[in-house]
């Protein structure tokens, strides 16, 4: 049996410059419940991780299991 998944359901990701300012933003915005990393401070994905993702997304796929 075959099921799919939506790719990274509920995940959001964002390009921004790290500053006091848009880490209190971030991690004081609704609904946020985690980041990746620490609750101190977030850990970078890699440029290639991120267009991994957004070809996945792209073309649609799926995580199939």
């Amino acid at each position: 049996m075959t099921t799919q998944k939506n790719y990274l359901p509920g995940y959001v990701l964002a390009k921004m410059f790290l500053t006091d300012e848009t880490w209190n933003l971030i991690k004081n915005s609704p609904r946020v419940t985690s980041l990746l990393g620490n609750k101190n401070f977030p850990t970078p994905i890699s440029e290639a991780e991120i267009n991994r993702i957004l070809v996945l997304l792209h073309y649609g796929c799926y995580v199939c299991f």
